[in-house]
């Protein structure tokens, strides 16, 4: 999946592709639970190799940003939790190739083959509750790195 050539590393072309059918077919084999609200837990469905991969390539805090600097919390809110969003355009603190392996996790993780099992899966709560806005391709799809440091609690939210 992820290999090593002269020393450097690279994101081989189809790794999401492999790992993204893991991911869908271990939600779609996960039980489903109502309360307290409908969801399932999916354990274990990455690659070891991959997992391994975003363990040595998780970012420093000079690529991630405070989620308090971010502008959606207050400017004193959660101090001790770090984050960024894995968007299509790279982050400038990253390089080429890192901005290419998180985006390999993005599609193994949330790419269509995975999203499209989660709609199969919930369909029934989504139409319900967003069913107005039509084909799932209407949905912004966000994928974050989120790090949370010692002292890190979330207040009363809804």
């Amino acid at each position: 999946m992820l290999g090593e050539k002269g020393g450097q590393r690279k994101v081989m072309p189809n790794t999401s592709f492999i790992a993204d059918t893991g991911v869908a077919n271990a939600i779609n084999a996960a039980q489903t639970f109502a309360y307290p609200f409908c969801h399932c837990i999916a354990e274990s469905v990455l690659p070891e190799s991959l997992l391994k991969e975003v363990h040595a390539r998780w970012p420093p805090d000079t690529i991630l940003g405070r989620q308090s600097d971010s502008g959606r919390s207050g400017t004193n809110a959660y101090q001790e939790r770090f984050m960024m969003v894995l968007g299509q355009q790279r982050n400038a603190r990253m390089t080429p190739e890192e901005h290419a392996f998180w985006q390999t996790v993005v599609q193994t993780v949330a790419g269509p083959k995975v999203i499209g099992v989660c709609f199969d899966k919930f369909g029934d709560v989504l139409q319900k509750r967003i069913g107005h806005l039509g084909h799932d391709s209407l949905l912004d799809i966000e994928v974050q790195i989120v790090s949370d440091r010692r002292g890190y609690s979330i207040g009363p939210h809804t």
